[in-house]
């Protein structure tokens, strides 16, 4: 497990790198930053809390499981997520985060990859959902995994589900 340390000098150079693309994150408006044990399926949250006045104050929570297991750039480049967030508060994957989001991964190709979601694979490496859930599936055809941490439907029948990238039928893999 990494230090609390070593993720701040993460997300600092998420920060750092954003700032080299003029792409300047409110920090003044960032009241929290954790690290939280609880997400079951997000890697990063980005929570707003509106004051009177019309100000508004943020935190930011990225994932124990991707504290432990992630790569270096999959931190950084969820923290950079996340931080987009910030910049835009209430507008979702809209319109200026996929702008904002383009601009940091024509900058830093090698580092980010910014989008809506990002893949287990991506994070971990190949084969890492093993790492991080209960159950694994595994599409034959093209090797995309999805984990899962409870035995629902799709864990307990996996071959009536199909990929939505080839349409292959799906098989457990853990």
């Amino acid at each position: 497990m990494r230090t609390k340390e070593e993720l701040d000098k993460l997300f600092q150079e998420a920060v750092d790198d954003m700032n080299a693309v003029n792409i300047s994150p409110p920090m003044e408006r960032l009241m929290k930053l954790e690290y939280n044990a609880r997400f079951a399926r997000a890697w990063g949250k980005c929570r707003y809390h509106r004051l009177d006045f019309g100000l508004w104050r943020c935190e930011i929570r990225l994932s124990e499981k991707l504290c432990q297991h992630g790569t270096d750039d999959a931190i950084r480049q969820v923290a950079a997520h996340e931080l987009i967030h910030l910049c835009h508060p209430g507008e979702g994957h809209g319109f200026a985060f996929r702008k904002e989001a383009a601009k940091l991964n024509r900058a830093f190709p090698e580092r980010y990859q910014i989008a809506r979601c990002t893949p287990v694979a991506k994070v971990t490496g190949e084969g890492g959902a093993g790492k991080l859930f209960r159950y694994v599936i595994r599409c034959p055809e093209c090797g995309h995994e999805w984990g899962y941490d409870r035995n629902c439907q799709i864990v307990r029948a996996p071959a009536t589900y199909r990929c939505r990238k080839c349409k292959c039928g799906l098989e457990r893999a853990k």
